[in-house]
């Protein structure tokens, strides 16, 4: 065996060490310029001399594998990495500048009955005071069981009994210890709702009078709403809208007073009531009868006397407008609040606006008045009956809250809210729907189409 003395020895490691230092990335060695299988043209790559493919990029290329989103801690950034030639893309969280709920446990089961504990923090909102990390309990909410992608009812809690509620209270919202995270397949760029329920709230403001109950509530009757992306385990679960949800918060009720939230196509209070504040729900059987009544008037005169007893006809004159331009179909697009008095009507499902047909659902011309087929006699009379206030009001509004550039500005101001990294996250998520650049473009062609049979129909612009 041939023996070698320690200096030559010593000589030799120095060597070898040498040549794995020039084998590293970044020291000097070339890297090798490759197109693998999963890569389009027009994106480059380089497989540097330690066999890891590594490029930057702010969207990926089709055909990637990409794993799914990882939390690195560290770095409080978001990571994953293509399955077949290792490219890996890195958004930074906190410099994105969009707040990050994460959750530790497990997603719950199938049922909204089914909560499951889990530990929620929320940070990088401007407020450092908006922040929080408690325990919570997730339950799926009913209405997303269809949905690829779920929504949440998320309920904060400072035991993990869920017997002492975390209450919380986000700038301008009322304190509560309850919230929904919203994912709505219909919505790709997550808007949807906020644009409609700052329409709404804007309108409301402009009024010369508004009831007073309603005129208390800082968020007018409609849920307002932000972005958040969150994750599960530090595993990138998908970009949400953190929501109030429809309770007695919302709506400015007292427990055991009489008043009610249904749905304003609702007959029947069982299967229409979102929200009763007294254990006794039968006195709103007799509430929405007064309403059923009023449209069954035989005389105009009769009707326009019976409806202004039990409804907030100035709201309803703008809750028809604003149904109208969202394109919110069907005699069930809202809610009928009740505190004992007249009904005041408020907007709902405003996620599923700005899109579809353009003309669908306007209501038509009748000489000089209106006509409409809304599938409730009650909204079709009152537009027939209040066609003069409906047309003066929209012109109005059509200077200022329903301008075409005021509500472009609104669909701008919303989106932006949310960066280009995290819509590109989601849609990696949900490759088969709209990017969010082709839903917002689609949103501002439709608003742009609709206002010009909106005002053809209302003697518009």
């Amino acid at each position: 065996m041939r023996h070698f003395s320690a200096r030559t020895r010593l000589l030799a490691a120095v060597t070898v060490t040498l040549l794995i230092l020039t084998a590293r990335p970044g020291t000097g060695a070339r890297a090798e310029e490759i197109y693998p299988t999963c890569t389009q043209d027009g994106y480059l790559l380089f497989r540097q001399p330690d066999g890891t493919v590594q490029l930057h990029r702010n969207r990926p290329a089709a055909g990637h594998s990409f794993g799914p989103w990882e939390l690195d801690p560290a770095l409080g950034t978001g990571l994953h990495t293509c399955q077949i030639c290792g490219t890996w893309e890195r958004v930074d969280l906190k410099a994105e500048g969009i707040p990050a709920l994460f959750l530790t446990g497990d997603l719950p089961g199938a049922g909204p009955d089914a909560p499951v504990y889990v530990r929620a923090e929320l940070y990088g909102l401007d407020r450092t005071d908006d922040a929080f990390s408690c325990g919570a309990f997730l339950s799926l909410l009913a209405s997303s069981g269809e949905n690829a992608k779920k929504s949440y009812v998320l309920s904060l809690f400072r035991d993990s009994d869920g017997k002492r509620p975390f209450e919380y209270a986000f700038s301008g919202w009322p304190v509560a210890y309850r919230y929904v995270l919203s994912a709505r397949a219909e919505d790709p760029s997550a808007v949807r709702g906020m644009i409609g329920a700052a329409l709404w709230r804007e309108m409301a403001a402009s009024r010369a009078e508004t009831p007073q109950r309603l005129g208390m509530l800082p968020l007018r009757g409609v849920p307002d709403g932000f972005p958040v992306t969150v994750w599960l385990n530090d595993v990138f679960l998908g970009l949400y809208t953190l929501e109030l949800p429809k309770d007695e918060r919302l709506y400015g009720m007292y427990r055991g007073e009489r008043a009610a939230a249904v749905s304003a196509g609702a007959a029947d209070p069982d299967s229409g009531t979102v929200f009763c504040a007294s254990e006794d729900r039968q006195w709103i059987a007799g509430a929405l009868q007064q309403l059923d009544d009023a449209a069954a008037q035989s005389g105009d005169a009769a009707f326009d006397a019976a409806v202004s007893d039990c409804l907030d006809v100035e709201g309803a004159v703008d809750y028809l407008l604003l149904r109208w331009t969202l394109g919110l179909n069907g005699a069930d697009g809202g809610l009928l609040l009740t505190y004992g008095n007249q009904w005041t009507p408020v907007p709902d499902g405003m996620e599923n606006g700005l899109q579809g047909a353009y003309a669908a659902g306007l209501p038509e011309a009748a000489g000089e008045g209106l006509s409409a087929d809304t599938g409730s006699a009650l909204w079709d009379r009152l537009t027939a009956r209040q066609a003069g206030r409906l047309k003066e009001r929209y012109l109005a509004l059509r200077e200022t809250v329903l301008s075409e550039v005021h509500i472009a500005a609104l669909i701008e101001e919303m989106t932006g809210q949310i960066p280009a990294a995290a819509y590109a996250m989601d849609e990696m998520m949900n490759p088969v729907r709209l990017s969010a650049q082709e839903d917002k473009a689609q949103m501002l062609l439709w608003v742009h189409e609709r206002l010009a049979l909106m005002d053809a129909v209302l003697g518009g612009m």
